[in-house]
């Protein structure tokens, strides 16, 4: 069971995703050279892998690919997921809490399209 290198995790869903290096340093603000260092560290800031996760749409654990072993004994399988600290799962909760706030208004806006639409038939 091994796990993958996170800058070299991070460039493989920048490809896929195809997002560029300026995009990266836009959204992390730092210069494209600081970019292309970020991709050559083993480790990352957990804040910069938020940041880089919510603005590719994906959850924060791409960024930590995981070999699955075949294996009779299924406890094993799996490596055992490192504990977030606190201020990791209360960022993860501010960060979904602003999504769904969002979702709600989308949803509101649609209703009350719907509402108008309906009145103005009738």
């Amino acid at each position: 069971m091994t796990n993958m290198h996170v800058g070299k995790r991070i460039r493989e869903l920048m490809k896929r995703r195809g997002v560029e290096r300026k995009e990266v340093g836009d959204w992390l603000q730092i210069s494209e050279s600081a970019v292309d260092k970020l991709l050559t560290r083993e480790s990352q800031k957990t804040e910069d892998l938020y940041v880089l996760a919510d603005n590719m749409g994906i959850p924060i654990e791409s960024f930590v690919a995981v070999e699955v072993r075949e294996t009779a004994d299924p406890a094993i399988a799996y490596s055992i997921r490192p504990k977030r600290s606190l201020q990791d799962c209360e960022l993860a909760l501010a960060i979904t809490q602003e999504r769904l706030a969002a979702a709600e208004a989308r949803l509101s806006d649609k209703d009350e399209l719907i509402q108008v639409l309906k009145s103005t038939r009738s």
